[in-house]
């Protein structure tokens, strides 16, 4: 009698566990992110598709204008471009670059302001330690707007943009 009382307890917690584990599984596949995901990461802040193009570009800072450095363009937008750079700058830091177009023989000119920058993972530790850095345009000649412009216009045209945006 206490055998089969026992074996009806283990058959009940056996049906109680799988109809969890069922439960649980549908919930992981359904499951949207909770307010305070959404609320975190907020709505796409970006105005402009981006291009993942590596360009070259020179760059100096307005304390040192004379201490140009060259780096190339992860991704370009009508915005801004992101960069990877052997400092750390910071945020509101002013930059001025050009920007060389292989479609043209002279660079675009501007002046930025840094965004953002992170330090990249080190996997070398004999190298310099590198920045991904992102700047917004905040002046630019017409001449210069017009350069960019055609580029990203001929850029949308071939459809490359950054994950298929």
């Amino acid at each position: 009698m206490i055998l089969i009382f026992e074996l009806l307890l283990i058959v009940v917690l056996i049906s109680i566990l799988a109809t969890l584990f069922v439960t649980e599984n549908k919930t992981k596949r359904t499951r949207e992110p909770s307010g305070e995901a959404r609320e975190y990461w907020g709505p796409e802040k970006r105005e402009h598709v981006r291009f993942d193009v590596p360009l070259p570009v020179h760059y100096h800072s307005n304390e040192r204008s004379d201490n140009r450095h060259k780096v190339m363009t992860k991704n370009i937008s009508l915005g801004g471009l992101n960069v990877v750079v052997m400092e750390k700058l910071l945020p509101g830091a002013t930059l001025h670059l050009e920007v060389d177009i292989p479609t043209k023989k002279h660079p675009f000119t501007c002046t930025t302001e840094v965004v953002w920058s992170k330090p990249l993972p080190q996997e070398d530790r004999s190298k310099n330690r590198e920045f991904e850095t992102g700047v917004k345009f905040v002046q630019m000649g017409k001449a210069d707007k017009a350069v960019l412009e055609g580029f990203i216009s001929h850029l949308t045209e071939r459809g490359e943009s950054e994950n298929g945006k």
